[in-house]
Formats: structure tokens, C-alpha cells, sequence
């Protein structure tokens, strides 16, 4: 495996930033849907009280009662119109959410069918690379060659195909996830309006009830003008009547109380759900934050090599300049002592212009031998030199290759066993497509189909 560089762990870093992000955010619609549910509850409470209260307020008049019916009959209609939209949308995300799992299916069974002729054809040119290393004849090979560019063509049919599969899985992802985000958006929905289908089955309970002792009521009223003289009631009766009546709210009271536990129960649920995601989602975090800071680590190490052999470079190149000062010096120092040595030669030649020619040319001789004598000398300690410094900067080379060479071994080494382990989770589509990650492929068939696979593209 290659070892990651500056870009991926930059990319890990973004990623890490991102999935952070995600996590706040659907901790905060979580928190958003747990406090929209408690005022939730709390507003049908609040609700629940007041119709009650206002029941036994005005229990008493005919006209208060037709006229809180008429409210109740629109409050009802317009609630049952929504309830029938919400069920509408419903079923039209779960339709489409059957038709994706359909198309999928299909696709799937179209991919295995590919896969098994693919494996029939594989086999079969097993079988015929078999007959040819048996039968090494001219036709055998030439039709081996002709099936071998017909299945070549058909695996790149095959790889087109499972292209546009993955093109159609893709499509297919993102189609389901917007119908999961749809279905989402209608469970919120439903989730938001639990006490109004609760408050709705009881108005129509209430409605009902209403309407009923309307009916009994009007009977009663016409009984009365009919028989006015004949049957009149009693305060006693008026009373039963009430307290039947108040008998009636209280249950409903009861029956809302249970709907309010209900909810309270469903509230405990969703918390749990809650707290199991937010534990995944940490667990995940801390793997991805594990495998950043030992990146980190690795290149901090590599930093501070290359920080080491900077300085070793350095004072290698310190000792090189003082060397060559050394050389300066004693080429200064030299150059004086020429300087003092032709001084000393023009006074020899003044002291002996009389002794005459011969003895001049002896001694322009003797200063010539002495000058290449010097020469030879200076061309033998540059030639050490140079020998010197390259070898030192050789040796320096070959050691630093050889660190780098065992620290990226043991690099690898370590990067393996984190693939094996902990680095699973970074496997996305995205890093398959670009070629960081590829399966491997099981089974002694499918290897041999692979290496010939690569053999003819070779060829």
C-alpha cells in the first residue's frame, strides 16, 4: 500500500470536519424534534383542559352547544382533509419507495446473470488455454486468439454494463435517499401532529356524544311541546342528566390522560434511539480522529528526519568551507613565499649579472624545476581534496537513502495493519473510484481470469 500524503491527510481532516458537522447538526434537529414533541404534548394538555373546562361551562345552553358543533364539525373536516393529504403522500412515497426496490432488484439479477456468463466464459477459456498448452497446433492457436479477442470485446462489454449499473446504483442511492428524506419530512410531520389525531379521534368521540344528546335534547323538546301540560321534569332528572353528562367528559378526560402516556412512552423511545445514534456517531469519530493523529505522528517523524539530515547537509557543507579556507590560507601563505623567493632571486641576479650568462641560465633553471615542482604539489592536494569531499558526501547520501528507504518499510509495515483493521471504515465509494481501494477478488477461478485478463491487455 502507498503511504498517504499532505493532500490525504488534508482530505481526512475535511472529511473528519464534515462528519463532526453532520453529527451537530442531527443532534440539533434532534434536539429540535424532542422539544417540538414536548410543547407538542404539552399544548394538547393545555388543549384537552380547556375544552373540558369549556364543556362544563356551557353545558347548559342549547345554542352554546350548536354553535361549539359547528366549530367542532369544521375543526374535524379540516383535520380528516389533512389526515387523507398526509395518507395520500404517504402512500406515494411508499409506492415509489417499492418501485426503487424493484428496479434495484432487477439490476441486481441483470448483474448476476452478466457475472455468471462471465464466469462461463472465463471457464471456458481456461478450458481452451488448457487444449492449447496440450495441443500446441497453429489452428488451435489461432482460434484461441480469435475467442481471445471475442471475450476481450465481451469483457468490455462487461465493463461498460457494470458502469452503467454502478451509474444506475448511484441513481438509485440518491432516488432512495430523497424518498427516505421525504419519508422523513411525513414522519416528522406525523411525529409533530400525534396529539392532534389524538385530539381528533376524541372531538369526533366528543362530536358524536354531542350530537346524540342534541338528538336527545331535541326530543326532548318536542316531547315537551307536545306534552307540556302532560310530562314535565323534575330538577332531580336535570340533575341525573348532568352528572351523566359530566360523568361522560370525565372519561374522555381518562382516555386523554392515556393518549397524553402513550405519548410520554413514544417520547422515552425516540430519546433512546437518540442516544444509541449519538454513540455510533462518537465511536466513528474517535476511530477517524485515531487514525488522523497517527498520520500526524508519521509525519512529524518524517519532518523531523528531514530536519537531521538538513543539519548533517549543513555541516558537511561547514566543513567543505573550511576546508577550502584552510586552502586559501596556505595558498596566500604560499604566494607570499614566491613573492619572497623571486625577491631573492632578483637579488642573486643583480649579485651575479657579473659572474655572467651561464651562471643566470642555472639558476632560471633551478627556479623553473622549483615552480612545477610547486605546481605538482598544488595539483596533488586539490585532487585529495575533491576525492575526500566526494567520498564524505557519497557516504552521506547512501546513509540517508538507506533511513529512508527502512523508514518507508516500516511505514508500510504499519499502514498494513491499520488496513486490516481500523482504516475499514474509511473504505467509501469515492475512494473506489479513485483507485486508492480495489476488492479482492475470491476464488482460484476468478485470480487466473484476472491474470489473463492483464496478459492480453499487455499483449
Amino acid at each position: 500500500m502507498a503511504l498517504y500524503t499532505v493532500e490525504d491527510l488534508s482530505k481526512l481532516k475535511t472529511e473528519l470536519e464534515e462528519a463532526k458537522n453532520a453529527v451537530s447538526d442531527l443532534e440539533k434537529k434532534l434536539d429540535k424534534k424532542t422539544a417540538l414533541h414536548k410543547e407538542a404534548t404539552e399544548n394538547a394538555a393545555a388543549d384537552l383542559k380547556a375544552i373540558t373546562e369549556q364543556l362544563t361551562e356551557e353545558k347548559g345552553s342549547r345554542s352554546a352547544l350548536a354553535t361549539e358543533v359547528a366549530d367542532l364539525n369544521k375543526t374535524t373536516a379540516r383535520l380528516e382533509g389533512e389526515r387523507d393529504r398526509l395518507t395520500k403522500e404517504k402512500e406515494v412515497v411508499l409506492e415509489e419507495k417499492m418501485n426503487v426496490i424493484k428496479t434495484a432488484g432487477e439490476n441486481r439479477r441483470k448483474l448476476e446473470v452478466s457475472v455468471g456468463n462471465w464466469k462461463t466464459t472465463s471457464e471456458n477459456l481456461q478450458k481452451k488455454i488448457e487444449e492449447m498448452q496440450n495441443n500446441s497446433a497453429a489452428a488451435l492457436l489461432k482460434s484461441v486468439k480469435e475467442e481471445n479477442q471475442g471475450l476481450r470485446v465481451s469483457l468490455e462489454n462487461l465493463e461498460t454494463m457494470r458502469d452503467q449499473q454502478q451509474q444506475v446504483l448511484d441513481k438509485m442511492k440518491e432516488d432512495k435517499f430523497a424518498a427516505d428524506q421525504e419519508m422523513e419530512r411525513l414522519e416528522e410531520l406525523a411525529r409533530e401532529n400525534p396529539e392532534q389525531t389524538a385530539a381528533i379521534h376524541w372531538l369526533n368521540a366528543t362530536i358524536r356524544n354531542l350530537r346524540k344528546q342534541i338528538k336527545v335534547q331535541g326530543l326532548k323538546i318536542v316531547d315537551l311541546k307536545e306534552k307540556s301540560l302532560e310530562e314535565k321534569k323534575t330538577r332531580a332528572e336535570v340533575e341525573d342528566e348532568l352528572r351523566a353528562q359530566r360523568n361522560e367528559l370525565m372519561k374522555d378526560q381518562k382516555q386523554a390522560n392515556v393518549y397524553l402516556e402513550q405519548l410520554s412512552d413514544d417520547s422515552k423511545r425516540l430519546k433512546e434511539v437518540n442516544d444509541k445514534f449519538r454513540e455510533a456517531a462518537h465511536n466513528q469519530l474517535e476511530v477517524l480522529q485515531e487514525a488522523v493523529q497517527t498520520k500526524e505522528q508519521h509525519v512529524e517523524h518524517y519532518m523531523e528526519q528531514n530536519r537531521n539530515l538538513e543539519n548533517e547537509l549543513e555541516e558537511l557543507r561547514k566543513s567543505i568551507s573550511g576546508v577550502e579556507e584552510d586552502k586559501q590560507i596556505e595558498a596566500a601563505e604560499f604566494r607570499q613565499k614566491q613573492a619572497e623567493d623571486r625577491e631573492k632571486l632578483e637579488e642573486l641576479k643583480r649579485s651575479l649579472s657579473d659572474v655572467g650568462t651561464a651562471s643566470a641560465k642555472e639558476i632560471m633553471k633551478v627556479e623553473t624545476a622549483k615552480q612545477e615542482e610547486i605546481r605538482s604539489i598544488q595539483a596533488k592536494d586539490r585532487q585529495i581534496m575533491e576525492q575526500n569531499t566526494a567520498k564524505r558526501i557519497q557516504k552521506l547520501k547512501a546513509e540517508k537513502d538507506e533511513q529512508i528507504q527502512q523508514i518507508r518499510a516500516e511505514e508500510r509495515q504499519k499502514w498494513k495493519k491499520l488496513q486490516r483493521g481500523r482504516l475499514r471504515i474509511l473504505r467509501t465509494p469515492k475512494m473506489k473510484k479513485s483507485g486508492r481501494y480495489e476488492p479482492k477478488i475470491a476464488g482460484r477461478r476468478q485470480r487466473n481470469c484476472r491474470k489473463l485478463k492483464m496478459q492480453m491487455k499487455t499483449k
